[in-house]
């Protein structure tokens, strides 16, 4: 009898486990996962970190996994050492994974990249935490455009060529 009763918990436990989806270490009340399923289709049950800033998404403890519609509200904030720790690098309040960092120093050379605390936006545009914008992420911009036909992303800024000029004038380079 206390086998099955056991065996029965187990497979409840396991259920229960299997169609829970947390967000920033919050979990999701049923209504919540209705609105993700409603925007984004079928979502795996899991646990996930989402920067509603940048409107980046990953696994807990690891990196970026995609791109996410911004500035959707969850309950909880984005924990730093949700994606883990070591790099030092900090981009909206989350300690970026060392995938991140080996992708940044790709893009950017090994070295280039400093440790510090930094902001990004979903146009991919960046800077100094409470500072002004001096960098830009092509790569997440080329998915903001405003058509496939255009040369500006959604807030006016050219999106190709060697420089970036902000529809409010600001300038960053890459």
């Amino acid at each position: 009898m206390k086998f099955i009763l056991f065996f029965i918990t187990l497979i409840y436990t396991h259920y229960s486990l299997a169609n829970e989806i947390y967000i920033n270490r919050v979990k999701l009340t049923q209504n919540e996962i209705s609105m993700l399923i409603t925007t984004y289709g079928q979502v795996q049950p899991g646990k996930y970190w989402y920067d509603s800033f940048a409107g980046l998404w990953g696994y807990e403890g690891g990196p970026t996994q995609g791109k996410a519609i911004p500035n959707v509200y969850f309950r909880g904030k984005l924990p730093a050492n949700i994606s883990g720790r070591g790099t030092s690098i900090f981009i909206n309040n989350r300690e970026i994974h060392f995938k991140e960092k080996n992708y940044l120093e790709s893009i950017y050379g090994v070295g280039n990249v400093k440790t510090g605390r930094y902001w990004l936006n979903h146009l991919g545009v960046g800077g100094y935490e409470r500072g002004v914008a001096f960098f830009k992420i092509p790569q997440l911009i080329e998915k903001s455009r405003i058509s496939p036909f255009s040369t500006r992303d959604l807030a006016g800024g050219n999106v190709v060529g060697n420089g970036y000029i902000g529809s409010d004038g600001s300038s960053a380079t890459w």
